[in-house]
Protein backbone atom coordinates (compact mmCIF):
# COMPACT_ATOMS: atom_id res chain seq x y z
CA UNK A 1 0.00 0.00 0.00
CA UNK A 2 1.58 3.09 -1.28
CA UNK A 3 2.05 5.90 1.52
CA UNK A 4 0.41 9.40 0.53
CA UNK A 5 2.04 12.47 1.51
CA UNK A 6 0.52 15.17 4.06
CA UNK A 7 0.09 17.89 2.43
CA UNK A 8 -0.33 21.15 5.14
CA UNK A 9 -3.34 22.83 3.76
CA UNK A 10 -1.73 25.79 5.21
CA UNK A 11 2.26 27.70 6.36
CA UNK A 12 3.10 26.70 9.77
CA UNK A 13 2.23 28.76 12.09
CA UNK A 14 5.50 28.94 13.65
CA UNK A 15 7.15 30.05 10.41
CA UNK A 16 4.06 32.54 10.01
CA UNK A 17 4.60 33.86 13.50
CA UNK A 18 8.78 34.44 13.07
CA UNK A 19 7.69 36.28 9.64
CA UNK A 20 5.42 38.63 11.34
CA UNK A 21 8.41 38.90 14.37
CA UNK A 22 10.78 39.88 11.60
CA UNK A 23 8.36 42.52 9.95
CA UNK A 24 7.48 44.43 12.97
CA UNK A 25 11.24 44.61 13.96
CA UNK A 26 12.41 45.69 10.19
CA UNK A 27 9.38 48.43 10.47
CA UNK A 28 10.44 49.65 13.82
CA UNK A 29 14.27 50.04 12.55
CA UNK A 30 13.07 51.79 9.32
CA UNK A 31 10.91 54.45 11.50
CA UNK A 32 14.09 55.13 13.94
CA UNK A 33 16.85 55.25 10.89
CA UNK A 34 13.96 57.18 8.42
CA UNK A 35 16.59 59.80 7.51
CA UNK A 36 17.81 57.17 5.08
CA UNK A 37 14.73 56.82 3.59
CA UNK A 38 13.83 59.50 0.49
CA UNK A 39 10.30 59.34 -1.35
CA UNK A 40 10.05 59.17 -5.16
CA UNK A 41 7.99 57.00 -7.14
CA UNK A 42 9.39 54.56 -10.09
CA UNK A 43 9.95 51.93 -11.74
CA UNK A 44 11.65 49.36 -11.65
CA UNK A 45 11.75 48.98 -7.81
CA UNK A 46 15.21 49.08 -6.39
CA UNK A 47 15.36 47.22 -3.52
CA UNK A 48 17.96 47.92 -1.31
CA UNK A 49 19.93 45.29 0.51
CA UNK A 50 19.17 44.34 4.13
CA UNK A 51 19.47 47.38 6.06
CA UNK A 52 22.34 48.91 4.34
CA UNK A 53 20.48 51.52 2.95
CA UNK A 54 22.56 53.72 0.33
CA UNK A 55 23.00 56.94 0.20
CA UNK A 56 20.36 58.68 -1.78
CA UNK A 57 18.15 56.11 -1.43
CA UNK A 58 14.42 56.61 -2.08
CA UNK A 59 11.46 54.48 -2.65
CA UNK A 60 7.39 54.94 -2.61
CA UNK A 61 4.90 53.59 -0.47
CA UNK A 62 4.65 49.98 -2.70
CA UNK A 63 8.09 49.52 -2.85
CA UNK A 64 8.45 50.27 0.96
CA UNK A 65 5.84 47.39 2.09
CA UNK A 66 7.85 45.18 -0.70
CA UNK A 67 11.40 45.67 0.58
CA UNK A 68 10.11 45.20 4.38
CA UNK A 69 8.24 41.85 2.86
CA UNK A 70 12.11 40.88 1.58
CA UNK A 71 13.94 41.48 4.16
CA UNK A 72 11.85 39.82 6.00
CA UNK A 73 11.40 36.57 3.91
CA UNK A 74 7.86 37.20 3.62
CA UNK A 75 6.05 36.21 0.02
CA UNK A 76 5.89 39.34 -2.30
CA UNK A 77 2.92 41.51 -1.81
CA UNK A 78 2.61 42.36 -5.54
CA UNK A 79 2.97 38.60 -6.74
CA UNK A 80 6.13 38.65 -8.26
CA UNK A 81 8.44 37.06 -7.15
CA UNK A 82 10.56 40.32 -5.87
CA UNK A 83 11.00 40.50 -9.84
CA UNK A 84 11.63 44.74 -8.96
CA UNK A 85 8.07 45.46 -10.63
CA UNK A 86 4.60 45.78 -8.61
CA UNK A 87 2.66 49.14 -6.87
CA UNK A 88 -0.27 49.41 -4.82
CA UNK A 89 -2.43 47.92 -7.55
CA UNK A 90 -0.93 45.06 -7.95
CA UNK A 91 -0.54 44.56 -4.29
CA UNK A 92 -4.61 45.34 -4.02
CA UNK A 93 -5.22 42.09 -6.67
CA UNK A 94 -2.85 40.10 -5.24
CA UNK A 95 -4.02 39.81 -1.42
CA UNK A 96 -7.15 38.86 -0.11
CA UNK A 97 -9.39 41.50 1.68
CA UNK A 98 -10.16 41.27 5.09
CA UNK A 99 -11.88 42.92 7.64
CA UNK A 100 -9.97 45.05 10.26
CA UNK A 101 -10.58 43.23 13.14
CA UNK A 102 -9.49 40.32 11.31
CA UNK A 103 -5.53 41.82 10.60
CA UNK A 104 -2.27 40.64 12.22
CA UNK A 105 1.00 42.65 12.06
CA UNK A 106 2.19 42.58 9.04
CA UNK A 107 -0.91 43.05 7.05
CA UNK A 108 -1.52 45.71 4.84
CA UNK A 109 -4.21 48.70 4.02
CA UNK A 110 -4.34 50.05 0.71
CA UNK A 111 -6.42 53.32 0.09
CA UNK A 112 -7.91 54.32 -3.00
CA UNK A 113 -10.37 52.37 -6.13
CA UNK A 114 -9.35 49.18 -7.31
CA UNK A 115 -7.14 49.59 -10.38
CA UNK A 116 -6.13 53.35 -9.48
CA UNK A 117 -5.44 52.99 -5.60
CA UNK A 118 -3.30 55.50 -3.95
CA UNK A 119 -1.27 54.37 -1.05
CA UNK A 120 -0.32 50.98 0.78
CA UNK A 121 0.79 50.51 4.02
CA UNK A 122 1.95 47.70 6.76
CA UNK A 123 0.14 47.63 10.21
CA UNK A 124 2.79 47.41 13.11
CA UNK A 125 -0.26 45.83 15.20
CA UNK A 126 -3.29 43.76 14.02
CA UNK A 127 -6.99 44.83 14.77
CA UNK A 128 -7.52 41.08 16.38
CA UNK A 129 -5.80 42.74 19.28
CA UNK A 130 -6.21 46.38 19.06
CA UNK A 131 -8.99 48.55 17.98
CA UNK A 132 -6.79 51.27 16.83
CA UNK A 133 -3.40 49.51 15.69
CA UNK A 134 -0.52 51.07 14.58
CA UNK A 135 1.09 51.47 10.75
CA UNK A 136 4.21 51.99 9.50
CA UNK A 137 3.43 54.45 6.56
CA UNK A 138 6.20 55.50 3.82
CA UNK A 139 4.50 58.17 1.65
CA UNK A 140 6.39 61.41 1.78
CA UNK A 141 9.90 62.80 2.28
CA UNK A 142 9.99 62.63 5.94
CA UNK A 143 10.82 58.51 5.66
CA UNK A 144 8.78 55.91 6.98
CA UNK A 145 6.25 56.55 9.94
CA UNK A 146 4.55 55.25 12.86
CA UNK A 147 0.70 56.12 13.66
CA UNK A 148 -2.11 55.02 14.57
CA UNK A 149 -4.83 53.28 11.36
CA UNK A 150 -7.74 55.82 12.64
CA UNK A 151 -4.90 58.98 12.03
CA UNK A 152 -3.68 57.10 8.80
CA UNK A 153 -7.22 56.46 7.62
CA UNK A 154 -8.56 59.93 8.30
CA UNK A 155 -5.76 61.00 5.45
CA UNK A 156 -7.40 59.11 2.95
CA UNK A 157 -11.39 60.09 4.18
CA UNK A 158 -14.04 58.93 1.73
CA UNK A 159 -11.72 56.58 -0.17
CA UNK A 160 -11.86 52.92 -0.26
CA UNK A 161 -9.99 51.26 2.53
CA UNK A 162 -9.20 47.59 2.11
CA UNK A 163 -6.91 45.94 4.13
CA UNK A 164 -5.10 43.07 3.09
CA UNK A 165 -3.91 39.55 4.33
CA UNK A 166 -0.28 38.83 3.64
CA UNK A 167 0.05 36.16 4.79
CA UNK A 168 -2.54 33.23 4.43
CA UNK A 169 -3.34 30.34 6.95
CA UNK A 170 -3.98 29.62 10.11
CA UNK A 171 -2.40 33.27 11.71
CA UNK A 172 -5.56 32.28 14.88
CA UNK A 173 -2.81 32.41 17.82
CA UNK A 174 -0.19 35.11 16.62
CA UNK A 175 -1.38 38.74 16.59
Amino acid sequence: MAVVPVIPTSPDPNIINDTRATLVSNLKWTVKNKSKFGYVEKRPMVLAPYRAIPAGFACDCSTFVTLMCEWSQAPDPNGYGFNDYGNSDSIDVQLNTIALNQTWRGDLVVYGTEGATQHVAMLLQGGTKFTDPQVVSHGDSHGPTQMSISVLNAGFRGMRIAYKQLIPGNNAIFA
